[in-house]
């Protein structure tokens, strides 16, 4: 489902967010953020593509490490 996909991706973004890299005698940490359609809702892959793109810069917009659907 939908909300299913959701706290996959919501689980996902909480982990990512938790590992330190380093590099170079430095560490860092990154965020995660996407964008969740239906596809089914969408007539052609493109299309719901284009939905989930338009979604994940709206999370990236807002702040990001966050799930837009």
């Amino acid at each position: 489902t939908p909300a299913d996909a959701q706290a996959v991706l919501n689980d996902i973004r909480l982990k990512f967010s938790q590992l330190v890299f380093s590099e170079l005698n430095s560490q860092f940490q990154c965020t995660f953020s996407a964008g969740l359609v239906n596809c089914q809702t969408y007539d052609t892959a493109p299309q719901a593509l284009e939905a989930a793109d338009a979604l994940l810069y709206q999370a990236k917009a807002a702040g990001r490490n966050q799930i837009k659907a």
